[in-house]
């Protein structure tokens, strides 16, 4: 029976004037760059809260609408590891802002004349890394990081052009832990920045030794490195996941860390973030080397974790047949199910997506989430009193009943018909048109 996306395709009455896959491309570069803005947003408000923990003052006060950035934002935008000064994570310190009335935006002529120190301290601080002292250089990098931290917008590109993160990609390897450490936190930070500036970390031949942090035993320098490779992976996915074994070693780390972490929480982002965007033949196998980690992962009771994963999951099976069907062999439709019911609204959202994707397959692949009870769960979610939910319940419904006629018969006998007729009568806009597929 021809699926929903193709009646849909179909039904478009200027479907000869545009070409389905010009459009689709657009639509996918208009995507990167709300991404790339909301990240820049993301970045800003970041920095400023460290830099407002730093100084342990609260002077400034302005209402910061964390609205703008919504689940798919905040679980795959390109983000900066300054969590690390404890075991904060990312969207932990999201919620600490939207919960204060501390400005994301720092007294512009505080930070020109912190911007103008920095500059005349610059070729010192240059000296000092390239020195043959462990000191100096310690000094040096905590200096930079001090900066970043209270920089709404961090000097990348200067640091870039003193030439100096060959330098840092060296310190990486160093015997003082705590140089590896500072070091580490800096390149990482580098990595957020455009891609031009990414290419140079790479250029440094950071990648494989990111890999090696990786396989070590040191978790915040693992920490580290999964943040750097997750951001490296926003723009250059097949070249992280040619470099070195990174599959197994997120098994390695799993199989070493048993409770949700801070570890595990950059892990499951990092790996939403490699499988973000259109997966070419090409990459598929490589892709799936970090499916055995994705599995596991999404068995933890972290809501921080269970978002990315469901997201990976969802990115994964918003692709061709083949997808899906790894999506389905890693056992994971009744775990998916079962988070469509969720407490946090952004793991429920990324659960019903990636269940959405599933059934937008062929009916076989539809069979799965019916045998795992998902009309049961829609039968709830249909009355939510939430509109996005009640949309997506509907979308996810609409595709069943494009399915054969036992799956049609199904939804009948369980009564969600006279659910969704009510909300053709009794809903917003949005949610009517998705009633009527």
């Amino acid at each position: 029976m021809i699926r929903i996306k193709e009646q849909r395709k179909n039904a478009f009455k200027n479907r000869k004037v545009f070409k389905f896959d010009e459009l689709s491309q657009k639509r996918q570069k208009r995507q990167i760059e709300i991404r790339r803005q909301s990240r820049e947003q993301l970045l800003t408000t970041r920095r400023s809260y460290q830099a407002v923990v730093f100084q342990h003052t609260s002077n400034i006060s302005c209402n910061f609408d964390a609205k703008c950035l919504d689940e798919d934002t905040i679980a795959t935008a390109t983000i900066s590891p300054i969590h690390q000064y404890g075991e904060i994570s990312p969207i932990q310190q999201l919620e600490e802002i939207r919960s204060t009335n501390i400005s994301p935006i720092p007294d512009l002529g505080e930070a020109n004349a912190r911007t103008s120190l920095f500059r005349n301290q610059l070729s010192e601080l240059v000296e000092d890394i390239n020195s043959n002292s462990v000191d100096r250089q310690l000094m040096a990098l905590t200096k930079i990081k001090k900066i970043f931290s209270k920089e709404s917008v961090p000097p990348i590109q200067q640091i870039i052009d003193c030439e100096v993160v060959p330098r840092l990609v060296q310190f990486l390897t160093s015997k003082n832990t705590e140089l590896r450490h500072e070091a580490a936190w800096i390149i990482t930070n580098i990595v957020t920045g455009k891609c031009d500036q990414v290419q140079v970390v790479i250029n440094a031949g950071a990648l494989p030794v990111f890999m090696d942090l990786l396989n070590g035993t040191d978790r915040k320098l693992q920490d580290h490195a999964l943040w750097a490779l997750g951001n490296i992976a926003s723009n250059f996915r097949e070249l992280v996941l040619s470099t070195g074994d990174f599959g197994n070693s997120c098994l390695r780390i799993l199989n070493e860390v048993t409770e949700p972490c801070s570890v595990l929480r950059t892990m499951a982002w990092t790996l939403s973030s490699i499988c973000r965007g259109k997966i070419s033949e090409a990459e598929w196998p490589s892709i799936t080397s970090t499916l055995p980690a994705i599995s596991q992962l999404i068995n933890y009771k972290d809501d921080e974790i269970l978002n990315n994963i469901c997201w990976a999951l969802s990115f994964l099976a918003d692709g061709s047949s083949e997808q899906i069907d790894a999506v389905i062999d890693l056992g994971v439709c009744p775990n998916l199910v079962n988070l469509m019911m969720h407490a946090h609204h952004d793991v429920q959202s990324a659960a019903l997506r990636c269940v959405r994707h599933i059934v937008a397959g062929n009916d076989l692949q539809t069979q799965v989430i019916l045998d795992c009870g998902v009309l049961t769960v829609l039968k709830t979610l249909l009355v939510s009193d939430q509109a996005s939910i009640r949309r997506e319940a509907c979308f996810i419904l609409s595709n069943i009943t494009a399915g054969n006629i036992d799956q049609i018969t199904h939804v009948i006998h369980v009564g969600l018909i006279p659910l969704v007729i009510n909300l053709l009568t009794n809903s917003d806009f949005q949610t009517r048109k998705e009633a009527c597929w």
